[in-house]
C-alpha cells in the first residue's frame, strides 16, 4: 500500500469518526510536545506529525492502546493476542499472579457452589 494511500485512509478515517461525533481518544496520542501522535488501527501502529504527514516507523500487529512517555520520547503500545486456553494466558504472567488468580478461582466456586440466597444478593469483592 503507498503511503498516499495509507495517509488518505488514515485522514478519511479522522473526518469520517469527527463527523460521525465517535473519535476513539484512547486510540489517538498526541506526544506531549503536541508534534506527533500514534494512532492504533486494526493493521498496526501509525506515527503522524502534526500536519497529517506518515512517519516512520510502522509497527504491525493489533495494538489497542497506547501512551507517550512524560519526556515525549518513548511510546507504550499495548497489543491484544486472543489465547484459548489458561496455559496460554499465564505466559505473561508471574507465578505469584497465577498463583493469586488460581486462589481466588477457587475461593469463588466454593461460595457459588454454596450461595442459597436470590443471586441479586450476590457479590464478588476484588481486592
Amino acid at each position: 500500500m503507498s503511503n498516499f494511500r495509507i495517509k488518505t485512509l488514515i485522514c478519511l478515517s479522522f473526518l469520517s469518526l469527527t463527523i460521525f461525533g465517535c473519535l476513539p481518544e484512547k486510540r489517538i496520542a498526541w506526544s506531549p510536545d503536541g508534534k506527533r501522535a500514534a494512532v492504533a488501527t486494526p493493521t498496526g501502529l501509525y506515527l503522524i506529525d502534526a500536519k497529517g504527514e506518515l512517519l516512520p516507523p510502522r509497527l504491525t500487529g493489533t495494538p489497542t492502546r497506547c501512551v507517550w512517555t512524560a519526556d515525549g520520547e518513548g511510546l507504550l503500545v499495548a497489543h491484544a493476542r486472543k489465547v484459548a486456553k489458561w496455559d496460554e494466558l499465564t505466559t505473561s504472567m508471574s507465578a505469584d499472579e497465577k498463583r493469586l488468580i488460581e486462589l481466588k478461582a477457587v475461593e469463588l466456586r466454593e461460595r457459588v457452589l454454596s450461595f442459597e440466597a436470590e443471586w441479586e444478593e450476590f457479590y464478588i469483592v476484588f481486592g
